[in-house]
């Protein structure tokens, strides 16, 4: 079984660079057109705080368990209502690291990568199956991870056991290696997997989440999603609600043209087939049932 990829080389997080942080995200945010509220500057605060314990540890490898004498930084859990701008403050954030400090993924994404890292490590694998299973999860997460200090966990939802499971050992797993967690999600902590047939599977998942990490609730009386860009002149014609339904007429007016039946095909994802009207470069083309 091959070895996980090394870690690319990184620069530390310095002082220095963490006291640009702030002002980085904020010149992000209005560039995009819009400016922090206070719920955002509160959380903008706390990370600032979590760059700081990564300070110098940028460098450190999460490849091999960190040794006990290094203290992880405190996790952060950042929840609250749609459109609050949860991810876009934590890709902000992201953004004014230091590259290779964080490791950003979306919790489906991370599943469905890590479902595949272990199935292909118990096919090339032998040796006892419960050890296998557990080689199998810590040879994914690491080579996922890649050695960052930081994994960015975004839109965390629990909806089945088998996932509150897989999310309860990587925490336990982060512990280990001292590498922090940074989660947003739409539910506290105490509200991940709400079925109360099954919720009891992700208590142990919740009390580490509320032992490593701090909660922040990001509130606040705006939805982001429905500000209109400034500078559009319409109020779908960028962000969230961009986009346009249009006549045949005024696609071709936009330079596009609706499928021919020889395009159809099936686009792969995630070892997944989807069928599709059409996928030429710069565009994709499905119809509302696909």
């Amino acid at each position: 079984v091959p070895a996980p990829p090394a870690p690319p080389p990184r620069r530390t997080l310095t002082g220095a660079a963490i006291s640009s942080l702030a002002a980085l995200v904020q010149s992000d945010a209005r560039r995009a057109g819009f400016e922090l509220g206070a719920g955002q500057l509160a959380v903008l605060s706390r990370l600032e705080r979590l760059a700081h314990e990564l300070e110098g540890r940028a460098d450190a490898s999460a490849v091999a368990p960190a040794p006990p004498a290094v203290s992880t930084a405190r996790g952060l859990y950042v929840w609250g209502r749609v459109g609050r701008g949860k991810t876009w403050l934590l890709d902000a954030f992201v953004r004014a690291l230091p590259e290779g400090t964080a490791r950003r993924v979306h919790s489906h994404t991370f599943f469905d990568e890590l479902h595949r890292r272990m199935h292909e490590y118990r096919v090339a694998s032998e040796g006892d199956r419960a050890r296998l299973e557990r080689e199998a999860f810590d040879h994914a997460v690491d080579g996922f991870v890649g050695g960052a200090p930081l994994l960015v966990f975004d839109e965390l939802e629990i909806g089945d056991p088998g996932d509150a499971a897989l999310m309860t050992r990587l925490l336990e797993h982060l512990g280990e290696r001292g590498v922090a967690l940074l989660v947003s999600s739409n539910a506290a902590p105490e509200d991940l997997l709400p079925d109360p047939v099954w919720h009891r599977v992700f208590e142990p998942g919740i009390r580490l989440i509320l032992e490593r990490m701090d909660v922040v609730e990001l509130a606040g009386a705006v939805d982001f999603r429905a500000l209109v860009h400034s500078g559009s002149s319409s109020e779908h014609g960028a962000g969230f609600r961009s986009g346009a339904w249009l006549t045949p007429t005024q696609l071709s007016d936009e330079g596009l043209r609706a499928p021919s039946p020889d395009e159809r095909t099936e686009l792969s994802v995630g070892g997944r087939q989807f069928p599709v009207d059409a996928a030429r470069p710069g565009e994709l083309w499905v119809s509302f049932a696909e």
